[in-house]
């Protein structure tokens, strides 16, 4: 893979790659959000052997980043409160389109 542009916001963009693409793989553990609207996120826990855990995302514009987390508890309390955000931005959704 060789997208630059689409790794361009990640810190180092060889791990970015490597994230993304166990994600097309189908190894996350939780996933949230849509790239037309929300933005998407994926859930990576305990990757490698340092064991390290990651929140992913990629936008509508297609561009991926990562968030890198030493502590596997610090990831997955900033994991719910993404969903509880997510939670909140389809609550209003289906207010206005109920409107």
């Amino acid at each position: 893979m060789n997208n630059p542009g689409k790794f361009e916001a990640c810190n180092d963009q060889i791990l970015g790659e490597y994230l993304h693409g166990l994600s097309l793989d189908g190894c996350l553990d939780n996933e949230l959000g849509d790239v037309e609207d929300f933005g998407w996120y994926g859930l990576l826990i305990d990757i490698g052997e340092n064991k390290k855990s990651y929140i992913i995302s990629e936008d509508n514009n297609g561009f991926f980043t990562y968030q890198e987390y030493l502590d596997r508890e610090v990831c997955i309390e900033n994991w719910q409160k993404l969903e509880n955000e997510y939670d909140t931005f389809e609550s209003e959704n289906d207010n206005q389109e109920n409107n």
